[in-house]
């Protein structure tokens, strides 16, 4: 799920860089928008693909190291809760390059010292009370919360808010398509089949509604 803003980044950055320098503040906060609604609509497939068949795929990856339906429930949990977080960083993790080349750099540093310190403090707390669950709440946590302290720094660096009304596009379809997929797969059989054909709904869906909602530049 990190891999769309990663593919996106070398490109994003040196126009950012480029638009900050020269002080186009509507373009900037248009480019923002557009690369994390992009980001979001690749991500949310993915997420569905998690979603509607990774219960059924788990068991299939290393069958010797599932002793139960119980590791199958708790692998899934954890699966589900880092994939929130990595949607999350997925898309607004292109603030960090952001920030950076809005000229910022110390700022990038600062954040992530306090994403570490956050990260092991809640991991200390919640691996003891919660376990493994614990880790992957306290580490979706962190994502959460270094996320919104970058939004909030652009904010206050560059005076906009990186999110546009287009953005909601890509939410309203994966909501329709989703909706779609859970109306079939409780008329279906459990399996790996099954799975991929909920998958297939939720997939006609989004694309559908994204085309009638229309897809910006």
């Amino acid at each position: 799920m990190l891999k769309p803003l990663q593919s996106v980044d070398p490109i994003f950055s040196s126009v950012v860089s480029d638009l900050s320098l020269s002080g186009k503040q509507e373009a900037l906060q248009h480019r923002f928008a557009v690369v994390a609604r992009w980001v979001l609509i690749i991500n949310l497939p993915i997420l569905a693909l998690l979603l509607l068949i990774g219960y059924e795929l788990l068991p299939l990856i290393d069958s010797e190291k599932v002793s139960g339906l119980d590791d199958i429930e708790l692998g899934f949990k954890i699966l589900m809760i880092l994939c929130a977080g990595m949607l999350i960083q997925g898309v607004y993790g292109i603030a960090e390059p952001f920030i950076a080349m809005c000229g910022r750099p110390h700022l990038n540093l600062c954040n992530n010292i306090v994403w570490l310190v956050v990260n092991f403090g809640l991991n200390l707390w919640l691996i003891s009370e919660y376990g493994i669950i614990g880790a992957a709440f306290g580490a979706t946590a962190a994502i959460v919360l270094i996320n919104t302290i970058r939004v909030v720094q652009l904010y206050v660096i560059q005076d906009f808010t990186p999110f546009e009304r287009t953005q909601v596009k890509p939410v309203l379809a994966a909501a329709a398509g989703g909706g779609a997929a859970w109306l079939v797969s409780v008329q279906l059989p459990a399996g790996v089949v099954w799975a991929v054909a909920t998958l297939i709904v939720f997939l006609v869906g989004y694309g559908v509604i994204l085309k009638l909602l229309g897809l910006e530049e």
